[in-house]
């Protein structure tokens, strides 16, 4: 790093030093930062500032000095004041942009690399190189969340601060609803997978696949009669993603076979306003119901009978001839009272 000033000398400048100029103090601070003598440059670049507090150069000077100390609160301060004097500077953009990474502000330090875009289009490569690099710190974290005792907290915090550092990062989110994913929180992880794929079409393989893992894992508890768990499964690809119909008719089949049938009927509608061509099977599901009844009440078996017709009502409501059943069922059980 430079301060625009040309010179030929390797050593401060040992001229009376109230005699020197703005300009002297600045390259005398350029050698001192060069030669990584960060406070002995600060001193300069502020006896410079006070010669002239509107000088841009001494300014900025600072702020990378004192970036150079770490003293990166005070840095964004002393870069914010020169780009206050010169807004249409990409380089103190970039430099803001900068201290607030090394702070750890990642939305305002992607605002201001952003700005620094603005103002110079190739300053994007460092804009990109430092999100990838959060990408990076965020998924090694992951990647060892699984066999350490690192916590979840500190791999979503990672994603997080990549995500407002660059909130148009695919990968960010993409990371960002695995973890959620294994962490079960997939209302969450299912909009981090969206908006992943908002912004690059091209994950949308990612996001069928985390829909395939979930629903097989329901299956897989369907297939060994653990049907609560299934349950479990089904709702959990459904928050995920609530237009996923085999989600709600798998369900609804377990509802109905565990004879919840109002939760099963509720469940199948969701599915039919999903995708209409489902109807004819709620419809059937419905009329077993009461199929079950009407040879109940044929056998003179009107308490059973009842039952059946009460559950065809639990799975579907607008049954006209349930209901009329249920009414005729109910006037033979008075008169044999």
């Amino acid at each position: 790093m430079t301060y625009g000033i040309t010179n030929n000398h390797e050593h401060p400048d040992d001229s009376d030093s109230s005699q020197k100029t703005k300009e002297q103090w600045l390259n005398e601070g350029s050698i001192h930062y060069r030669a990584k003598r960060y406070s002995e440059a600060l001193i300069t670049c502020e006896r410079a500032i006070k010669i002239d507090k509107n000088f841009v150069r001494a300014h900025f000077a600072k702020g990378l000095v004192l970036i150079g100390l770490k003293r990166y609160e005070e840095a964004t301060e002393a870069l914010k004041q020169a780009a206050q004097l010169n807004p249409k500077n990409a380089r103190l953009c970039l430099a803001i942009g900068n201290a607030l990474y090394e702070f750890e502000h990642f939305e305002e330090a992607g605002a201001a690399y952003r700005q620094a875009i603005q103002l110079d289009p190739g300053q994007v490569i460092v804009y990109t190189e430092q999100s990838n690099a959060l990408v990076e710190k965020a998924s090694n974290l992951y990647n060892k969340f699984a066999y350490s005792t690192l916590s979840y907290e500190e791999v979503l915090a990672a994603y997080k601060k990549a995500i407002l550092f660059n909130p148009s990062n695919a990968n960010a989110y993409i990371g960002q609803a695995r973890i959620l994913s294994t962490i079960e929180r997939y209302e969450e992880a299912g909009a981090a997978f969206r908006q992943a794929i908002r912004l690059d079409s091209s994950k949308t393989e990612a996001y069928s696949e985390q829909v395939k893992i979930i629903l097989a894992k329901g299956k897989a508890y369907y297939d060994r009669g653990c049907y609560v768990e299934a349950i479990l499964s089904y709702e959990q690809a459904i928050l995920f993603d609530p237009g996923i119909v085999s989600a709600y008719v798998d369900m609804s089949g377990i509802l109905y076979k565990l004879q919840r049938y109002e939760e099963a009927g509720a469940t199948y509608r969701q599915a039919v306003q999903l995708d209409p061509s489902n109807l004819d099977t709620y419809i059937n599901q419905g009329k077993a119901l009461f199929n079950k009844g009407k040879t109940l009440y044929e056998a003179v078996d009107y308490n059973e009978a009842l039952n059946a017709f009460k559950q065809a009502l639990l799975f579907d409501p607008s049954n006209a001839n349930a209901c009329v059943a249920l009414a005729n069922t109910l006037y033979e059980l008075v008169l044999r009272s």
